[in-house]
């Protein structure tokens, strides 16, 4: 097989790394390349790339799907063919289809310019391209004309957390070098599109032919660090983290985890942090901020290990004769507020609901004693009462895992 050649005029360095990764190809259509999707996770630490190859080779059959991850997977098949006469929607909620035209709308906005200027624009959907043989990326949809030299790419972001501005993300910067790559043109503008993210945030930036070269550069160095076998890890753990399938074996994050079971003063709070002055004040801040994303990220991964554990035990548990599932505990939940209070004051027409409101805001409890005392309801009786109301049900808890009881 020809060997790649790497992006641009790039050193020798990078070339062992290329190597080892056409030796180790993957099965998936990104062959075994990294993706412009981690590129932001990759500068940031260079580790993570060998990390999850190693989890996906040891565990192809465990999905990392979340329920994010599987909504934005069906809004952006439906963004396919959204606005053309094969439009489907069969997979779509009522209220998503105006984010679905909110990214059209966007993209319409462009086209309508290409159609006045250049009718043979070609438009190109769900579209992967590669680079130099170690950079590959799906792109949601493009717009190239050869004849004004210029491209337009749009990626769809359906989370509601917004993402880096078009200017300072990453994952279109290595956009804009396939599209140099791969089209004849000397303009790329990159467009992100977020109608989840509060506000429905949008922005977009243009790349010139004569960044090339310094782009090129940049990327190739931080991929070929990645590439290598003994590729550094990240000097801690932060926002990199978020969506890196491999938390679980990173040392960075035993790290952290076990520097806060052995009340790591850099991260746990001392009792001198409790004397705030003007002076101190932010760094004290830091402190804090510091502090809680380290116990997020720690309970992230215990919550990871309780799951697992909880699978582990549900598809084994003939062979785990000292424990049992027993059925979890039902929760109230309010489905049509208005009906419900309407329910619950024609019973109790003492109950005043303006107040009932207020406590319902502060917990269930709080309404429960409400309940109790101005209906003369014991508290045994309560869910027997609930049940007869309108605007609400018991939901049945998820099963919990429970050690047997030794029989004596």
């Amino acid at each position: 097989m020809e060997k790649p050649k790497p992006l641009g005029n790039s050193e020798e360095l990078i070339q062992k790394g290329v190597d080892m990764v056409l030796q180790a190809l993957s099965t998936d259509d990104r062959r075994g390349m990294i993706s412009c999707s981690a590129l932001a996770r990759i500068f940031a630490c260079p580790a993570s790339f060998n990390l999850e190859k190693f989890v996906k080779t040891h565990y192809p059959d465990k999905s990392f799907d979340t329920d994010d991850s599987r909504r934005g997977d069906r809004l952006h098949k439906a963004m396919q063919t959204f606005g053309t006469r094969n439009q489907d929607l069969s997979d779509i909620k009522p209220d998503e289809v105006e984010f679905l035209e909110f990214c059209h709308s966007k993209f319409l906005s462009v086209l309508k310019d290409y159609a006045q200027l250049d009718a043979d624009s070609g438009v190109f959907v769900e579209r992967r391209l590669w680079a130099g043989g170690i950079l590959s990326g799906q792109i949601d949809k493009a717009i190239v004309s050869e004849k004004l030299k210029r491209a337009e790419i749009f990626d769809w972001k359906f989370g509601t957390q917004p993402v880096p501005p078009a200017a300072e993300n990453l994952q279109m910067a290595g956009y804009a070098l396939l599209a140099f790559e791969n089209f004849e043109v000397d303009t790329v503008v990159v467009h992100i599109v977020s109608p989840c993210a509060f506000g429905k945030k949008y922005s977009s930036v243009a790349y010139t032919r004569e960044m090339e070269p310094e782009l090129s550069r940049q990327i190739t160095i931080a991929l070929a660090k990645a590439y290598k076998e003994d590729a550094p890890y990240a000097s801690d753990i932060g926002a990199h983290c978020q969506f890196c399938i491999a938390k679980t074996i990173c040392k960075k994050q035993l790290e952290n985890c076990t520097a806060i079971m052995n009340n790591d003063q850099q991260i746990v709070l001392s009792p001198q942090d409790f004397s705030l002055t003007i002076e101190n004040f932010d760094q004290i801040t830091e402190k804090l901020n510091i502090c809680a994303d380290r116990i997020k990220a720690a309970t992230r991964l215990i919550e990871q290990l309780k799951e697992a554990h909880y699978n582990f035990a549900r598809d084994n548990i003939e062979n785990l004769p000292n424990y049992e599932f027993k059925a979890g505990s039902e929760s109230f939940k309010v489905d049509d507020m208005a009906e419900f209070l309407q329910s619950l004051h024609s019973r109790i027409p003492a109950i005043d609901e303006a107040k009932l409101l207020k406590f319902l805001s502060v917990s269930k409890s709080a309404m429960d004693e409400m309940v109790k005392t101005e209906g003369k309801i014991k508290a045994k009786d309560l869910k027997d009462f609930y049940r007869i109301l309108n605007g609400c049900h018991f939901e049945q808890g998820k099963e919990k895992l429970v050690r047997k009881k030794e029989v004596k």
